[in-house]
């Protein structure tokens, strides 16, 4: 998956899938309003290179707005890695964790139905996938 890492007037820098980087002139976006983390397709031949963004599944669109409900951009927040899984993992069930990351309005959910027991299973799952992901230099992760 390619996903735009920087904008300059100029350029865009391009994240590939192994961790590499490319440059492109910014003409070679094909679409409006281009923003970092946007993933998107590259097409090439010896003479163009064409940006488009990527399209996603209806699926894919509906657990990102769910992910993004109460957070503080659209990107995610960093938070310490180590902190928000042990907090999904023992105290989950209550969304302390969501309110950890900044997402209020997913922490008052979790609180909600925190009586269901569904908000421990989908914590659970989250503490296993937050242990997953790889975290920066300083031990935080984009939730």
């Amino acid at each position: 998956m390619y996903k735009i890492i920087k904008l300059t007037s100029d350029e865009v820098i391009v994240g590939l899938p192994d961790g590499g980087i490319e440059k492109y002139p910014i003409s070679s976006i094909n679409y409006q309003n281009p923003k970092i983390n946007d993933c998107i397709e590259i097409f090439k031949d010896n003479e163009e290179v064409i940006i488009t963004k990527k399209s996603s599944t209806l699926g894919e669109s509906v657990i990102n707005e769910f992910n993004n409900l109460g957070g503080n951009n659209a990107y995610g927040k960093e938070v310490n890695k180590l902190v928000y899984v042990l907090l999904a993992f023992f105290v989950g069930s209550f969304g302390i964790h969501k309110f950890y990351a900044g997402k209020t309005f997913l922490g008052v959910i979790y609180l909600l139905f925190c009586w269901t027991g569904i908000p421990s299973i989908i914590s659970l799952i989250e503490a296993i996938i937050a242990l997953f992901k790889p975290a920066d230099a300083y031990g935080r992760i984009t939730v």
